[in-house]
């Protein structure tokens, strides 16, 4: 227990901090408090702004006002009295939360991905099942999402994805200039060219201007230096639907000129600064030394070189015309590689290539521990074996005499068909029977459309979602109520049983009303539902 000196309501006395409960006695025993460590809300301690630095300590219940306790004495902040009741209160009141299974706080992000999750028309079913449960109080939030983790993870993962460049929006440009899109302009956008009986209508997307930005930066750079201070968004990119650039988009060769409007300055310009299709083809190829170790065990040759030498069987250059198709591809792989992003732990250089570099057999051997086979009669178990011979009486078998015997058996058998009879009237009917099952198997096949369908009511659907999670929910808690150490736990995880018993009584009454109105096919299918929670109520 830690003790100090405070004033409450400019009354002085003794505030006393247990485990159980925080107490204040007055000097004059005219004034005192008590409240229970599981009734506090929070705690609270600050500086007061005046001259004399008074630190007080603020309590506040779940019920009731806050409790404004100041300490005394010449320098509170020194105080070892004063930190030892704030440290003791503390630990008290984080102990009293563990022990009642007061759930953690949520952070905003959990709250937007469990709403993500809800509103996500896939999962109605969840949504519904969270309305009735969660919404109306009859399980917690945490309770919910506890047993639905994998979910969780699997929705922070499709958030946190990056998505990439899209490949498919300069497809649609080409197919809209060529003539294969749809030439109606529903959406007045500002970037698109005017519109008349003979001009074909281009629709820039953000997503297009992004991709024509990443695999174009000359379009990227005259975009930067017009506009809008000589160009408006609009008019430049009338210009550059008008331009060759555009139609280099479509014939994949920068050098192209315009069938419409013919060469155009504003892009002319930043091209001489990016373009690298003019650039001399190297005559040595560049040695890639990204790995520096070598395959030891590799005996296959696909060519003619060996050893460290260079690779000069791939010659670049051979076809001038795939030049800048390749180098746009090269472009446009560089920034799909930029978003993955690096690593943020990167190895050092020295460790790069030590998992290559280390060899099995030279790696000392592994001994797996041995365990012990948990036998509870030891004595039996060896010795049965031994006990079974030992009691009974060896007999030598002769094996040819036994493969002898089923042979002799069929030697002086013979057929007496005089003797079967068989009813006409019946062989008659099966042999019917078979021919109209082979004629109905030659005209029609049966397939899976062919099979019976259950048509299942959302309302028992609905049931069986309800009584699934309340089952779990009360089983759990119930093995949780008997298995608790100590007796705040047993007694918080039975509340929660008696709840969830509540609700299972409620569920069981819808059953029984659904069951008198449904026919015999669709009341079967409550029938497991109503014997499970029978055995729980």
């Amino acid at each position: 227990m830690a003790q100090v000196q405070v004033s409450l309501r400019k009354n002085r006395g003794t505030l006393s901090v247990s485990s159980r409960a925080l107490s204040f006695a007055a000097m004059d025993a005219s004034v005192s408090a008590q409240l229970p460590i599981a009734s506090i809300k929070s705690q609270a301690q600050n500086i007061a702004n005046d001259a004399a630095k008074k630190v007080v300590l603020k309590i506040t219940p779940s019920e009731g006002d806050a409790l404004n306790f100041i300490f005394i004495g010449k320098d509170p902040l020194a105080d070892r009295s004063v930190a030892a009741v704030s440290e003791a209160l503390a630990r008290f009141l984080a102990s009293a939360k563990a022990a009642t299974g007061a759930e953690p706080a949520l952070s905003r992000f959990d709250i937007d991905l469990r709403s993500a999750l809800l509103l996500n028309p896939k999962n109605k079913d969840l949504a519904r099942l969270h309305a009735d449960l969660v919404m109306t109080g009859i399980i917690s939030e945490h309770d919910f999402w506890s047993s639905r983790k994998d979910i969780l993870v699997n929705q922070e993962f499709a958030v946190g994805m990056k998505k990439g460049v899209s490949s498919a929006a300069l497809v649609d440009i080409v197919k809209a200039a060529s003539g294969g899109g749809s030439s109606n302009n529903t959406n007045n956008d500002s970037r698109m060219p005017e519109k008349s009986q003979n001009t074909t209508v281009i629709k820039f997307t953000p997503e297009i201007i992004h991709s024509i930005f990443v695999q174009f930066p000359a379009v990227h750079r005259a975009y930067e230096l017009h506009v809008p201070e000589k160009l408006s968004e609009k008019e430049f990119w009338t210009k550059y639907a008008q331009s060759k650039a555009f139609h280099a988009l479509k014939a994949g060769n920068s050098k192209t000129t315009s069938t419409v409007g013919g060469s155009d300055e504003i892009f002319s310009a930043s091209e001489a600064e990016f373009d690298d299709d003019s650039l001399p083809i190297p005559k040595k190829p560049r040695n890639d030394s990204s790995n520096k170790l070598l395959d030891l065990s590799s005996t296959v040759e696909d060519h003619i070189e060996f050893g460290n030498a260079p690779d000069t069987t791939m010659k670049a250059g051979s076809f001038r015309n795939a030049l800048p198709i390749i180098r746009r591809l090269n472009r446009h792989s560089t920034a799909v590689l930029k978003t993955t992003g690096e690593t943020k732990n990167p190895k050092p250089p020295t460790q790069v290539y030590q998992q290559e570099t280390e060899l099995e057999d030279l790696m000392p051997a592994k001994v797996s521990q041995a365990r012990q086979l948990n036998i509870q009669q030891t004595v039996n178990y060896f010795s049965g074996g031994s006990a079974v011979t030992t009691t009974a009486d060896a007999k030598a078998l002769n094996i040819s005499l036994l493969n002898r015997a089923p042979v002799a058996s069929l030697e002086n058998w013979e057929p007496n068909l005089i003797g079967v009879a068989v009813d006409p009237i019946r062989a008659g009917k099966v042999f019917q029977a078979l021919n109209n099952s082979s004629l109905k198997r030659k005209i029609k096949i049966p397939t899976c459309k062919d099979t019976f369908k259950i048509e299942t009511p959302d309302e028992i659907q609905r049931i069986h979602f309800q009584a699934s999670e309340l089952l779990r929910h009360y089983w759990a808690f119930k093995q949780r109520a008997e298995t608790a150490t100590t007796g705040d736990a047993a007694a918080l995880a039975q509340i929660k049983v008696e709840k969830l018993k509540t609700a299972i009584g409620e569920v069981y009454k819808n059953v029984e009303v659904y069951e008198k109105n449904l026919v015999s096919d669709d009341a079967k299918l409550l029938s497991a539902v109503k014997k499970a929670m029978a055995n729980a109520m």
